[in-house]
């Protein structure tokens, strides 16, 4: 046990890299490979990958407080104690603070990347993660304002309101097309909360892709502007 929180508590830049290329290959699973399984499976899949996706967020952050493990592993257990006896309300809670804690690892993985010094393999992973969790969390976001209001959302292809109990690829699947503006039109958010909170995930989805782009170049381009000033202008 003490080895493993030694392992956990480690910050090096090579086990940071392996970390968040980890939560990178947990979080596509999660978002696109999940839908490809079986119905009857994918609920418990989607569980078990947003418990690995606590740990291993957490695990990829540089600066991590102690008290995130105990708080991920009662996560874990409020979560998995709401799909056992099958409660809407322990479910809705706990979806709850899920999005609570996603919203405090984006903020952190967005700050990590931006107080480095210098475009790094690190920092890219970081930026994908960080959009990629984001739109994790505007899922529940949907799933929540769905479920508070039953009628909010219709589906065209399905001529039915979407509620909590569709399913969760459904939710991810709006929430991402509305993060990228593409707007297909067969999902569409039906009363004034949903509208509103489509406005602000399409707001921020571009705000975060441009602001990243933006630090990344200004990263990029002033890394070359000091090589450039300390090799005196020449190039090979």
């Amino acid at each position: 046990m003490i080895n493993l929180l030694k392992i956990f508590h480690e910050k090096s830049q090579s086990n940071l890299v392996t970390a968040n290329s980890l939560l990178l290959g947990i979080v596509f699973v999660l978002l696109v490979l999940v839908a490809f399984f079986p119905a009857g499976i994918q609920d418990t899949l989607n569980k078990i990958l947003i418990t690995a996706t606590f740990f291993c967020s957490i695990y990829a952050l540089a600066y991590r407080s102690r008290v995130l493990l105990p708080i991920a592993i009662l996560m874990t257990l409020l979560q998995w104690t709401a799909k056992i006896i099958g409660n809407d309300i322990l479910e809705l809670v706990a979806g709850s603070v899920n999005m609570i804690f996603f919203i405090y690892i984006v903020v952190k993985l967005v700050r990590q990347f931006a107080s480095a010094k210098t475009v790094s393999p690190l920092v890219i992973l970081g930026s994908v993660n960080g959009y990629l969790l984001l739109g994790l969390v505007f899922s529940l976001f949907t799933i929540l304002v769905s479920s508070l209001y039953p009628q909010s959302y219709f589906s065209f292809h399905e001529n039915i309101y979407l509620t909590d109990k569709v399913d969760f690829h459904t939710y991810i699947y709006y929430t991402f097309i509305t993060m990228a503006t593409v707007g297909y039109g067969d999902l569409v958010p039906i009363s004034s909360p949903a509208r509103a909170l489509a406005v602000f995930v399409s707001v921020c989805g571009q705000l975060y892709i441009a602001i990243v782009i933006a630090f990344l170049v200004g990263k990029f381009a002033g890394a070359y502007v000091k090589v450039n000033k300390r090799t005196g202008g020449q190039t090979d």
